[in-house]
């Protein structure tokens, strides 16, 4: 949501320092209902529709306003996570509106990288280098550091791929490649120039951190509070039909309970889950899920395809 990602990026602090304008989109509930950027859906990876055309949109919006005196040639959009990956649909599609893309703790989107002559076309007549900052941490269960390492690789191949003298795309080989600390941290900045020795694409990685805002507040998942293997799923067994039928969003007030805290005998190894027919690639939530399975935290059973968990905890 616009209040949390300004609050845990700190970014309005940064505009009133150096004097630029930010803007906040946000997500609805009804179009996904964890207010994430739906990154994974064709509609929504191309030039012209869906979300894109909607925050690009909001963009152009800003940039014709006159109101306002900036440099309409440096508007840049970054993310984290669904938004980071929607950051990189962006600045591919909208290489026109967007200067260069920041992506953090994001992971790869369809088609990427193995397709990306595709991507080079959807640029059209506005086919040009993409410079690309990305951050990820070497702890992230959310997003696994794979992910953040085949964006960098797959932006150095598109923009190799729409400029030709950009070259130097060996992922193992930056030719600019140092490790710093700052306060509990130590990152690696990595750089893959043009022949002028301009960055086109930049890698942080930073050791030990989770899924988070680099350089912001304190990350967004950590190991503290409870640990949902110690729920008590009572509450959600008694209340879950009762509040599901009240819920606004069409599909979720439809969705069947589903697993052995809802049906009798239930074998398919499911606790607690809606069946909602949303199907979506369980594959990265699913691996970082692991983790908590083999510590013995997870209570909620198994995820099956076209269902999501569900949890309901009294306030």
């Amino acid at each position: 949501m616009p209040s949390s990602i300004a609050a845990d990026s700190q970014f309005n602090a940064l505009a009133d320092k150096e004097q630029i304008i930010v803007a906040y989109p946000s997500q609805s509930l009804s179009a996904n209902p964890s207010r994430c950027w739906n990154w994974f859906f064709p509609a929504d990876q191309a030039r012209g529709s869906g979300e894109p055309a909607i925050i690009a949109g909001i963009a152009q919006t800003i940039q014709n306003n006159t109101a306002w005196n900036f440099d309409k040639d440096r508007i840049y959009v970054v993310g984290l996570s669904s938004g980071a990956a929607m950051s990189v649909i962006l600045g591919v599609a909208y290489p026109d509106v967007f200067a260069a893309i920041g992506v953090g703790s994001g992971n790869r989107i369809s088609q990427q990288p193995h397709c990306l002559r595709p991507r080079r076309k959807a640029m059209g007549s506005y086919v040009r280098r993409i410079p690309t900052i990305v951050f990820h941490g070497t702890a992230d269960t959310v997003v696994p550091e794979i992910h953040g390492q085949e964006v960098v690789i797959s932006m150095g191949m598109a923009n190799a791929l729409a400029d030709p003298s950009f070259t130097n795309t060996n992922f193992y080989a930056p030719p600019s490649d140092v490790t710093r600390q700052v306060d509990s941290y130590t990152y690696s900045a990595a750089s893959w120039n043009d022949v002028t020795g301009k960055p086109v694409v930049q890698f942080y990685l930073i050791y030990g951190m989770n899924h988070a805002w680099s350089g912001g507040a304190p990350p967004l998942v950590n190991g503290a509070g409870a640990k949902i293997g110690s729920i008590d799923l009572t509450f959600c067994r008694s209340n879950a039909q009762k509040i599901v039928e009240a819920s606004p969003i069409d599909y979720i007030q439809k969705m069947q309970l589903r697993g052995s805290l809802f049906e009798e005998g239930c074998t398919s190894g499911a606790i607690s889950t809606g069946y909602t027919e949303y199907y979506i690639d369980h594959e990265e939530p699913l691996a970082a899920l692991q983790v908590f399975k083999d510590d013995g935290k997870w209570c909620l059973g198994e995820l099956l395809e076209g269902h999501e968990f569900l949890i309901i905890l009294p306030v």
